[in-house]
């Protein structure tokens, strides 16, 4: 069981969505949100992954928390997948309270090393499925004035050596972010942003093994700060763009 005392939330019984919702950080955030009683529905790729989710919740949970999480395989740079996901959604719930758009991409590459491929990959990983989903996501949050939750990153701030192009697919996250914001402000929408720096994930230790893990963000850490966003205490913040860099 988890061991862990959740505090009283005001997100009980709410419908969120949570795209790569089995990764490292996905999982830290649905395990999150569903202590806090929502129902989370969570998209993913690899059937193990969703999976080895499923089986954790239900060994660290009780039985009510573990059924509120369901999972949908969804491509969400695919336009049609994704609006047939949203509308099923929208019949089986009744209701849409919240989107945390997680799924995206990673490459480390120089300028003149990136190939338009990888560019295009981190574009439509990044940036067209949080087009995607936010957009069709939009209407639901409008009934119920709820709030999409992206996930930004330093570089999309500041250019970074050797991230063109994932800096700027993550700078178009910001902006998009902020433009939702805006727009939502009339229907009562909200929109943030989440900066991680380096999160701490077994494939970033396995990658850069000499680094100091200890100023790394860690996923649980990320997650308290998108419930945050996601609660009523946060209204006013909408637009926000949060950096959470740990030591680094």
């Amino acid at each position: 069981m988890n061991s862990n005392a959740s505090r009283p939330s005001n997100l009980q019984d709410q419908v969120l969505i949570v795209t790569g919702g089995t990764g490292a950080l996905g999982s830290a955030v649905s395990a999150s949100l569903l202590d806090a009683g929502a129902r989370v529905i969570v998209t993913y790729i690899v059937d193990e992954e969703y999976a080895e989710l499923a089986a954790s919740i239900a060994e660290t949970r009780d039985a009510q928390t573990a059924g509120r999480l369901s999972g949908r395989k969804v491509d969400v740079t695919d336009e049609s997948a994704v609006n047939e996901f949203f509308q099923t959604t929208a019949s089986e719930h009744s209701r849409l309270d919240g989107l945390v758009h997680i799924a995206g991409g990673f490459v480390y590459a120089g300028l003149v090393e990136t190939s338009t491929e990888q560019f295009d990959r981190m574009w439509n990983l990044n940036l067209r499925s949080l087009f995607l989903c936010g957009r069709a996501a939009y209407p639901l949050l409008k009934q119920s004035r709820g709030a999409i939750i992206t996930i930004g990153a330093r570089p999309g701030l500041q250019g970074t050596a050797g991230l063109s192009a994932y800096a700027a697919s993550k700078a178009g996250v910001i902006n998009f972010t902020q433009t939702v914001a805006d727009e939502g402000r009339a229907d009562g929408v909200r929109a943030f942003s989440v900066l991680p720096s380096i999160i701490d994930t077994p494939a970033n230790r396995a990658a850069m093994p000499d680094a100091d893990f200890n100023s790394w963000v860690t996923p649980a850490s990320l997650a308290r700060v998108i419930r945050f966003a996601l609660e009523e205490e946060s209204r006013d913040m909408s637009g926000a763009v949060l950096p959470v860099y740990g030591g680094a």
